[in-house]
């Protein structure tokens, strides 16, 4: 594997890994209370955001091999392949997927089982005032179903993103 694979490589990984923390961690949240309670100056404001982390993501994974030539990142060392026994290119995207699923998954799973439990004894006590947080509870649910998906389907999203980038760069190949 050449260096520049690598980096191409760890570029896709943090992209996937920087779209789901940015839907995780508030994103979804904020749009959705900037909806029932904000004003429309709010609402522009998380709406660019959120176009700015897509934006992100498509940048740094569609457009690695760009970045990686303009940034000249495999510039510096002093041979051009990078030896890592049997390891392919589509061995460690399969992993980089599985480690970030994984991931979130433990992050999330606590997380949706207390709000899960909550909402269940809030819903038996039938309280007339007690607002009700199903927001936390759906985006802590997404964000779970997220990981348990990108887990499962490693080897698909590993070749999708191979599959791209031999589209727009021959370096890559699809090892399967």
């Amino acid at each position: 594997m050449t260096k520049k694979d690598l980096f191409i490589l760890l570029l896709k990984i943090f992209g996937l890994s920087s779209i789901l923390a940015a839907l995780s961690s508030g994103l979804l949240a904020s749009l959705s209370t900037a909806m029932m309670y904000g004003d429309f100056l709010s609402i522009v404001i998380i709406i660019l955001a959120s176009l700015l982390v897509i934006a992100l993501f498509v940048l740094l994974v569609f457009y690695a091999p760009k970045i990686v030539s303009l940034l000249r990142l495999e510039k510096g060392f002093e041979e051009d392949r990078i030896e890592l026994g049997q390891l392919e290119s589509s061995h460690i995207l399969k992993l980089g997927t599985f480690i970030i699923g994984g991931l979130s998954f433990i992050n999330y799973f606590p997380d949706f089982i207390s709000r899960s439990i909550h909402l269940f004894k809030l819903s038996q006590m039938r309280l007339e005032y007690t607002e009700i947080d199903y927001l936390g509870w759906m985006i802590s649910g997404i964000s779970l179903l997220v990981g348990y998906l990108l887990m499962t389907n490693y080897s698909r999203i590993a070749r999708f993103f191979l599959q791209n980038n031999s589209d727009e760069n021959g370096s890559l190949h699809r090892h399967e």
